[in-house]
């Protein structure tokens, strides 16, 4: 169990964080383009809820992030058992996957947008390459060691 000044102490320290930003933002020191004050966030948050139009976009995500994932452990699990059951296969192909593997996926984001278009398909697929790689090496492992 926390001790009571522990919990005060970070609450202190969320308070503090945010009353930061939001007189940064409000001053200048930060740039509110970049960061928007925390008290226009939840403005914004409370007019979609009120306007009715937060759901859709939850729906929207959640359907983007349910279908990168889904995809991903398929695809994964089953070129994940392959490789782990082929040791040349998969002796040709790891430095490749883990080449890809090392992309950082922010730097993906915008070449997946060109690639796929602005709609639901290039988010798709930036999930996607968030587990598939991931799912891959696991499997290989496991399978592997079998």
């Amino acid at each position: 169990m926390k001790r009571p000044w522990i919990v005060t102490v970070q609450l202190f320290i969320v308070v503090a964080f945010f009353a930061s930003w939001e007189f940064g933002a409000r001053n200048g020191v930060i740039n509110p383009e970049w960061f928007s004050p925390p008290a226009a966030v939840v403005a914004r948050l409370f007019n979609e809820l009120a306007a009715g139009t937060l759901m859709a976009h939850v729906s929207t995500t959640t359907l983007e992030t349910l279908a990168g994932f889904i995809a991903g452990v398929v695809g994964g699990v089953a070129l994940g058992i392959v490789l782990g059951l082929m040791d040349r296969l998969r002796e040709i192909l790891m430095p490749y996957l883990m080449a890809i593997y090392g992309i950082p996926r922010p730097a993906l984001a915008p070449i997946f947008v060109l690639w796929f278009g602005i709609g639901i398909f290039s988010k798709v697929m930036l999930i996607f390459s968030l587990v598939y790689f991931l799912i891959v090496i696991y499997v290989i492992a496991a399978s592997a060691g079998s």
